[in-house]
């Protein structure tokens, strides 16, 4: 900094003991410099008091002393300039001394230069003395800034030094030069260890070449970050932001690097289930299989992951695997070349282990991505348990469906041996086995093989068991379903047995035996040609089945008696309508018990309407259904607490359709549609899923439609208290020829409820 006279005040410190010296300098000071104060002192002891002010505390005690130069007489009487200039270099080292004397010898002047005194200037030459002073304060200046630059580079090293965050001074070449504390914490490198070694030898950058290309890039940007796994210095690892940011060190122009590194893994894990919640619900929920799902979820979770390898595998009821693996086939359980270790995660629907995911991670498995995973692999229990629910509904439709099969073929006058074929064909379809055998008790303890379907032989073609004899033989001895998981393992079976086994290639065996009266009348065999263990639903369907060819059999000859066995089936399919209506519920927790009130009502009130009593049946079972196709409408949107988008209303409005689509299937319930179908139209138009309007709405729909309101209206929900029956006929009111149609609504405020 350049300093001007003629804008310079001076505020001078002078040692002299002549007054006239200081009479004449500040006559010099004065013609140069825009204004000069001074304080004159002549011994040691005043030049000390004069340099620690007053205003010196215990906090600060070398308080700087308001004079911006010092000006000493050398030869001052009981006075010694090194100490003058010692003390005030202890109170500020900023501020010139200058000596001006006549009596200074060159040595001692040379002395006082080296121990840290401005200049000297002769007596005789005291009018140089405003040049000395100027370019001693621009030396001040200068002085000064250093000793800040010097302070903040102290306290900007302490900063780094106490930073929390990770940082290293690399040279030009990409060798460490310094580390903070905070550096060692997180990798476990000391500076001692780092020191003159590369960059690249301590980090993922794991190349030279790659290093060398980031200093490259610096050159044209002013940092390079990036995020990518680490691994500290006890083979740990996390997940790391980095960033490289270059440095010019001014006083050497030379190039430096700062290095600054993050754990960022709790972050990552954030983000991760962040992304899970987001992403990983969704794609499940368009999945309609059990295979599809699994399939889903391990493409997903290898790609979120650090794994190798991934199957899933179900368990049957008694914790065994149940083949095929979906993924990655993790049978052998023996880790490739690579993987480190293995982890097996429980599939938990409803408290009950449904499955196994088994993983192999890779070597760069990170501590903390099995909870992770068990995070990601809780959001299967929702999709998982929706497919349970479908498949279970499927269960009951195909049990309905075989009801059917009996009625239409033992309640028609068909040729008897025609109808067991194919009773015994939709048993096998129903069961899902490969291979069925009805064999039939001879009356003399022998069984005999009247029917087959499946088999790719005629080696069954009139066989006949002897009694014990395994497996059909052992099953009408001890009364009880007699299973071989795995027929080629057991070498006691008869030769006629075991070439049936051998050239049909089965696997497992179920017998059921044909119970009626206490006692056994038949045998049903079921074969697969895959490994098979069956749960209790389909052990419940297999001697249910087992049970109705019973009474196939035994009143084949007696149409009568069989007609009212078809009508005791009818009357087990209705109450699997109820169980099925109410399993329905369980479902959609908001509409608990409506099924069956909103039945009860409408049933009492459409008898105003219609008298027969087979179309009033076909409505009662209609009722009951009527929102059986919300099995459909995934949990997301059923259960939403909040009001739904419009994207969720349309896919809400489709549940009459996919009623219809599950009605038509079955036979029975054909005559059933119009309520599950038609109860969302209204009176004007407005409603869906067609827009019918007025009595293009079936009679029973437009029934039903005033009962169905009226019963959600007066019952309560989560979201509101149930409506008193006044305030509900009231609406009911209100809405006669928009929603409702009028006369029914007329006839029904006029009950008295």
């Amino acid at each position: 900094m350049t300093i001007t006279p003629q804008e310079t005040d001076l505020n001078i410190l002078i040692v002299e003991d002549s007054r006239d010296d200081v009479e004449l300098l500040m006559f010099r000071l004065r013609k140069s410099f825009k204004s000069v104060s001074y304080t004159h002192v002549s011994n040691l002891e005043q030049y000390i008091k004069a340099i620690r002010p007053a205003a010196a505390s215990p906090v600060s005690p070398l308080a700087s002393p308001p004079y911006n130069i010092v000006i000493s007489d050398w030869a001052v009487p009981g006075y010694d300039g090194f100490v003058a200039l010692k003390a005030l270099q202890d109170v500020d080292d900023t501020i010139p001394f200058i000596v001006i004397s006549g009596t200074i010898g060159e040595a001692t002047a040379v002395a006082l230069m080296k121990a840290g005194a401005y200049d000297f200037v002769l007596k005789d030459q005291s009018a140089h003395i405003p040049y000395v002073i100027t370019k001693a304060l621009e030396w001040a200046d200068r002085r000064r800034l250093e000793h800040e630059q010097r302070r903040q580079i102290e306290m900007q090293i302490k900063a780094l030094s106490s930073s929390p965050i990770a940082m290293a001074i690399l040279d030009n070449e990409g060798k460490f030069e310094w580390i903070n504390p905070a550096y060692e914490w997180l990798t476990g490198w000391t500076l001692a260890e780092l020191k003159g070694h590369y960059l690249w030898e301590f980090t993922a950058l794991t190349s030279q070449s790659n290093c060398l290309q980031i200093f490259e890039e610096l050159e044209h940007k002013a940092a390079h970050q990036c995020e990518e796994m680490e691994t500290r210095k006890d083979g740990s690892r996390y997940h790391e932001f980095k960033q490289l940011v270059k440095l010019l060190d001014t006083t050497t122009s030379s190039q430096r690097y700062l290095l600054i590194r993050q754990d960022i893994t709790f972050l990552k894990e954030y983000r991760t289930r962040l992304e899970i919640d987001a992403e990983l619900p969704q794609m499940l929920e368009n999945c309609q299989t059990l295979p599809a799902l699994y399939r889903q979820a391990a493409a997903y979770i290898r790609r979120t992951f650090d794994i190798e390898h991934l199957g899933f595998i179900q368990l049957d009821e008694q914790g065994r695997s149940v083949p095929p693996w979906y993924g990655d086939d993790m049978s052998s359980q023996s880790p490739s070349l690579g993987i480190i270790q293995a982890t097996r995660f429980p599939i938990i629907v409803s408290g009950t282990t449904k499955a196994l995911c088994v993983v192999e991670w890779k070597p760069s498995f990170m501590q903390g991505s099995d909870i992770l995973l068990s995070y990601a692999l809780e959001k299967l229990e929702q999709p998982l348990a929706r497919l349970e629910a479908q498949e279970n509904a499927r269960e009951w439709m195909k049990r309905l469906s075989l009801l059917d099969v009996f009625k239409e073929y033992f309640g028609s006058g068909r040729n008897f041996g025609a109808a067991m074929s194919n009773v015994i064909r939709s048993i096998r379809e129903t069961l899902g086995a490969d291979s069925i055998a009805l064999y039939l008790d001879n009356h003399d303890g022998m069984l005999s093989c009247r029917e087959y379907d499946g088999f790719r032989t005629d080696l069954i073609k009139g066989a006949i068991i002897q009694p014990g004899q395994k497996n059909v033989g052992l099953a009408a001895d001890e009364r009880r379903i007699v299973a071989a998981e795995d027929l080629k393992q057991n070498s006691s079976y008869v030769p006629q047995f075991r070439e049936l086994i051998a050239r049909e290639q089965f696997v497992s065996q179920y017998c059921v035996p044909i119970i009626l009266f206490n006692e056994v009348r038949a045998v049903l065999e079921l074969f697969f040609r895959h490994p098979f263990k069956p749960d209790e639903t389909w052990l419940a369907f297999a001697q249910a089945a087992a049970y109705q060819t019973g009474i196939a059999l035994e009143f084949q000859s007696v149409i009568e008696e069989l007609d009212g066995a078809c009508q005791e089936l009818q009357r087990t399919n209705e109450s699997i309508i109820e169980g099925l209506s109410s399993a329905l519920e369980f479902r959609d927790e908001e509409t608990e018990g409506h099924t069956l009130r909103v039945t009860a009502l409408f049933m009492s009130f459409a008898s105003r309407f219609i008298t027969n009593e087979n179309e009033l049946k076909h409505l009662r079972i209609g009722s009951l259904l009527h929102d059986i196709g919300k099995i459909g409408i995934p949990d997301a949107i059923l259960n939403k607490p909040g009001p739904l988008t419009p994207e969720e209303r349309a896919v809400m409005q489709k549940h009459p359709l996919i009623s219809k689509e599950i009605l038509s299937r079955i036979p029975s319930l054909s005559d059933c549609i119009d309520i599950p179908l038609y109860h969302h139209e209204k009176y004007d138009g407005t409603g869906y899923p067609f827009g019918l309007k007025g009595e293009e709405i079936p009679l029973a729909a437009r029934i039903f439609a005033v009962i169905d309101v009226y019963e959600a209206l007066t019952s309560n929900r989560p979201y509101r208290k149930a409506w008193s029956k006044e305030k509900a006929i009231e609406y009911i009111r209100d809405n006669a020829g928009t929603h409702f149609d009028p006369e029914i609504a007329l006839r029904f405020m006029e009950l008295n409820l």
